[in-house]
């Protein structure tokens, strides 16, 4: 009769161990090119080398000019968790090395065959010592001719695990997630000079050190791995609070990409993986960028040790800040003050007041409608103090030679306008808009506000006057200003902004807006997403009929503006087609 029960339980062997801890950290190529390059930074070297070879399937190559090792920390390095970066139980709090488990070298070895060379800076010896692993044990070794630093050679990943091997994808894929992290840590330490050699071509490359100052050093990294396009755009980003900081660049909110792989961070210069950092760059720049776009963003958190754990994972790319808060308001600030403080660098803008010439222009063929009419001048357009006009190259190349000159209206929608052969398109709504909401992100500051000549009185049901109540002192910042009389509301004052709505409602969609916008949304969100509504309301609508002056002054003063190309939701304002885009078309 047959009897089933478990089996025995055994203890498993060593290179066994390794293999499954190797499962966690050693995934693909890359997981092997992360840990030998982090391990030569740990070392402090200055420049590093990496070659590969199908892909890293069959060659990794990591050569360091770091401090290199001796006969004695050579053999260690490779036993599981012997390491030379952390000592007490106090240290794995104030982890300042890349690596620190002492897992990735015997990791390593269990699934390839690898080389470690290595002689020590200053030594006294002639010759390096090399140790051979195959099968995590070390085979043999021996003394060889070598420069300072260690070289680390792996061959044949998981030639002994072909379960491993077969999920690998085709070399070029493999290249690609080297190339990608290398560019990542390039960015993070700009300061070291790397070269990645794939098939024995050179593949990327930075001058590290060589480079003048740390600055420079960056955007060169930024340039070498985003390309001149983004590096050609970039703010600077610089936030120090107390225990906290961040600093670095982003890019023009006219050069985005579809997809977040050009914003990266690093923490205590270590690269890391967070929604969290995403979703605050999202949030600085969710009124300039065009939604499904993201600006390139290359960001760097200095905190104390202590309010991060970088040991959630073996492969270190996930981090726990202690409070998380505080570090998406920091980063959002910073990222909106490298906008709102950013000038356009020189040769970018023209300087002084651009002509504005309005000529009124015939063509039936095009149906353009800018005739004055009753319908346009009742519309109500907030008066602005003119301000000298500086047109970005990128965006609205106006100059002296070629005058601006408006045409007039197309769709009862669109500002057509010439700079001399080039043709531009302005969405008057959005342009309006993104008017407006700055003029009030002012008035904000200012605690401006405009008396209503005959207060309104208002009945608000229950909803409505518990959000009045929760947000009441963000809404008096906005300029509101009222009276509680039981339940009935005296509106006194409203934000500084011309109405074409009645106040009752533009008051009830406000605060209907702030109970839609609160849920999941921090203070600074929700007041930007009342500012957004509130702009939106007051600006010139699709339909509405403009005269010349009120084209040519809606221009003007959009043109004054530092983030005049996008409205504050993040659509386009202003559409350039240059004479050679047209003829391109035109198929010409």
């Amino acid at each position: 009769m047959l009897k089933f029960g478990m089996p025995r339980i055994e203890l498993l062997d060593q290179n066994l161990i390794n293999q499954i801890a190797a499962g966690e950290v050693i995934e693909r190529p890359v997981s092997v090119v992360k840990e030998l390059v982090e391990n030569a930074l740990d070392a402090g070297a200055t420049r590093i080398t990496i070659e590969i070879a199908d892909g890293g399937k069959q060659l990794i190559k990591v050569s360091d000019n770091g401090c290199g090792m001796d006969a004695e920390d050579l053999a260690k390095c490779v036993v599981r968790h012997a390491t030379s970066k952390i000592k007490t139980p106090e240290d794995l709090f104030r982890i300042t090395t890349m690596g620190f488990r002492g897992e990735a070298l015997p990791s390593i070895a269990s699934v390839s065959n690898m080389r470690i060379i290595s002689k020590p800076q200053g030594s006294a010896q002639p010759y390096a010592c090399c140790l051979h692993l195959q099968d995590s044990a070390v085979d043999r070794s021996e003394k060889v001719s070598a420069p300072e630093g260690t070289t680390v050679i792996v061959q044949d990943l998981f030639a002994s695990v072909p379960a491993r091997l077969k999920f690998l994808k085709s070399a070029e894929t493999e290249k690609s997630h080297i190339r990608d992290y290398l560019g990542k840590l390039m960015l993070s330490r700009a300061d070291v000079a790397y070269t990645f050699i794939s098939d024995g071509e050179t593949a990327l490359a930075t001058q590290g050190g060589l480079a003048i100052d740390p600055e420079l050093a960056l955007r060169n990294a930024i340039g070498a791995v985003y390309g001149s396009r983004a590096a050609k755009s970039l703010r600077k980003v610089n936030l120090v609070l107390q225990d906290f900081a961040v600093s670095g660049y982003v890019s023009d909110p006219a050069v985005v990409t579809g997809s977040r792989s050009g914003q990266v961070f690093f923490v205590n210069n270590r690269y890391i993986i967070s929604p969290l950092l995403n979703k605050a760059v999202d949030a600085a720049v969710s009124d300039l960028v065009y939604g499904g776009k993201y600006p390139y963003a290359v960001l760097f958190i200095r905190i104390a040790y202590e309010q991060v754990d970088v040991n959630v994972h073996p492969a270190k790319r996930e981090v726990r800040f202690a409070e998380s808060n505080k570090v998406f308001e920091a980063v959002r600030a910073a990222v909106r003050q490298a906008y709102h403080s950013y000038q356009e660098p020189q040769g970018r803008a023209e300087t002084g007041t651009a002509n504005l010439e309005t000529t009124p222009y015939s063509a039936p063929e095009l149906n353009l409608r800018y005739a004055p009419s009753p319908a346009a001048n009742a519309a109500n357009i907030p008066e602005y103090d003119p301000m000298p006009i500086q047109p970005s190259a990128a965006v609205f190349p106006a100059s002296n030679a070629h005058p601006l000159r408006i045409l007039g209206q197309a769709n009862r929608l669109f500002i057509i306008a010439l700079d001399g052969e080039d043709l531009l398109l302005i969405d008057q709504h959005a342009a309006h808009e993104r008017i407006i909401y700055e003029r009030l992100k002012t008035a904000e500051r200012r605690r401006d506000k405009q008396l209503l000549l005959v207060p309104q009185n208002i009945e608000l049901g229950q909803n409505l006057n518990k959000v009045l109540q929760e947000n009441a002192e963000t809404l008096r910042q906005f300029g509101f200003e009222w009276q509680d009389f039981d339940g009935t509301l005296l509106l006194r004052a409203i934000p500084l902004v011309e109405l074409k709505n009645p106040v009752e409602q533009f008051f009830r969609e406000t605060l209907e807006d702030l109970s839609e916008a609160a849920g999941g949304r921090s203070l600074p969100e929700r007041e930007d997403y009342l500012l957004y509504t509130m702009a939106c309301k007051a600006a010139v609508k699709d339909g509405d009929i403009l005269t010349m002056t009120e084209m040519q002054k809606l221009i003007a003063d959009l043109l004054a503006l530092p983030n005049y190309q996008t409205c504050p939701h993040g659509r386009p304002t202003i559409t350039y087609l240059g004479r050679d885009e047209l003829a391109r078309r035109f198929k010409r």
